[in-house]
């Protein structure tokens, strides 16, 4: 028998996973979830499997948007909760690399 406690515990501990987009290849999905604890950007094959974090900024990533050809995706965040909102910008490397910076550098 469960005890309620734990039964509890496990009802905070349920993770989310929305904003699906198709990547270039049509093989993986990006995604925003919390798995880490933190909303990130993740991407998983369309196949299922373990998905593959691919920002890992100390703060929430709020939303999440893959370009028309699908190579790269923006997203924001603010730092601290200050609602300053900024963009980030992450190009695709190789298939499961992105490297991420400022949209406007």
């Amino acid at each position: 028998m469960i005890k309620k406690r734990d039964a509890f515990e496990r009802y905070l501990n349920i993770r989310s996973a929305h904003t699906p987009a198709w990547l270039s290849d049509d093989q993986r999905i990006a995604f925003l979830s919390d798995i880490s604890g933190t909303p990130q950007v993740w991407a998983v094959d369309s196949t299922g499997g373990r998905p593959d974090q691919l920002t890992f900024f100390q703060d929430k990533v709020w939303t999440l948007d893959v370009s028309p050809s699908g190579d790269r995706f923006i997203c924001t965040r603010d730092v601290g909760g200050n609602e300053r909102y900024q963009l980030y910008l992450g190009a695709r490397r190789s298939a499961r690399c992105w490297a991420g910076r400022l949209a406007h550098q």
